[in-house]
């Protein structure tokens, strides 16, 4: 994510407030194989997301299950 555009980061965040589940699903999918691809990369989701749940009461309700998705997404695409 280093190299990615700040606005094309912003908008993968504000896909995790959708209130389709499915919508959620597919972007932690992506920001699980964004992550997988680097170090840097898991240090700058992780990083964004703890500065997302900060700054929204409502995504921080959903943090365990944002966490968990994101954590199973992850192992999924290291386990191919």
């Amino acid at each position: 994510m280093k190299n990615m555009n700040k606005s094309f980061e912003i908008k993968l965040l504000q896909c995790l407030a959708d209130a389709n589940d499915q919508v959620v699903m597919l972007d932690l999918e992506l920001l699980a194989v964004i992550s997988v691809v680097s170090e840097d990369n898991f240090v700058r989701v992780l990083s964004l997301l703890m500065k997302l749940f900060r700054s929204d009461e409502i995504l921080l309700k959903r943090a365990g299950y944002i966490i968990r998705q994101l954590s199973v997404s992850k192992f999924l695409q290291f386990s191919h």
